[in-house]
């Protein structure tokens, strides 16, 4: 980092403060890409209709569904939601910490999971018709956040020499010098390369669904 630093305030024909490098800074800001698109959706929390079923015991019509975790426990809301004259209604849920089993009526659930320092899963899924496993991917907090910062960062160095050589190119008919090239490619390579396995392996949702 600090040789690009050096050739790009040493080498290159326009200095770091100039209208050049202000202009390359800003144009990496604004089209440094967002991430809050990974990010689960919030959980929008619905009332239960009056004698909504219980998937905390078996009953008629329900199939058992075991859920796992794929590292630490987690505590799992599962809840099947139907459109009354009221709005969206919950008409069955239940509650358990993993590893443990609730009986669900086969139709689209809505699931959360949480547990401490790892991320909160949100989603939907159909239910299946016969008795099945469920594992749930245990996400780390902690390492998805710093794969989402390594990852901005590595954008960032990427855009901002791209766009310093834009500006430059513009302003003055002056070229990017090659060292400055070289060593912002190699460090955003770098950034990238930690960050994004980072992001890939700390994904949220459903590691398997098996029939038993």
């Amino acid at each position: 980092m600090r040789a690009v630093v050096r050739a790009l305030s040493g080498a290159a024909p326009v200095a770091l403060h100039s209208r050049a490098m202000r202009v390359a800074l800003v144009a990496a800001v604004l089209a440094l890409p967002s991430l809050s698109a990974a990010q689960a959706a919030p959980w929008q929390r619905a009332e239960a209709v009056r004698g909504a079923v219980d998937f905390n015991a078996p009953g008629a019509g329900r199939v058992r569904l075991t859920l796992e975790s794929a590292g630490a426990p987690q505590r799992v809301v599962v809840e099947h939601r139907g459109d009354t004259p009221r709005g969206p209604r919950v008409l069955g849920a239940g509650t358990c910490q993993t590893p443990c089993a609730l009986y669900v009526t086969p139709a689209a659930l809505t699931l959360r999971a949480e547990a401490w320092r790892l991320r909160d899963t949100e989603l939907t899924l159909d239910a299946p018709e016969r008795p099945s496993v469920l594992r749930l991917r245990a996400a780390s907090r902690a390492q998805w956040n710093l794969g989402v910062g390594l990852t901005g960062a590595g954008a960032t160095v990427f855009l901002a020499l791209a766009g310093y050589a834009l500006a430059a190119q513009t302003t003055s008919g002056a070229s990017l010098p090659t060292e400055a090239a070289i060593g912002g490619a190699v460090v955003s390579a770098a950034l990238l390369a930690a960050g994004v396995p980072l992001l890939v392996f700390n994904r949220t949702g459903v590691a398997s669904l098996a029939v038993e």
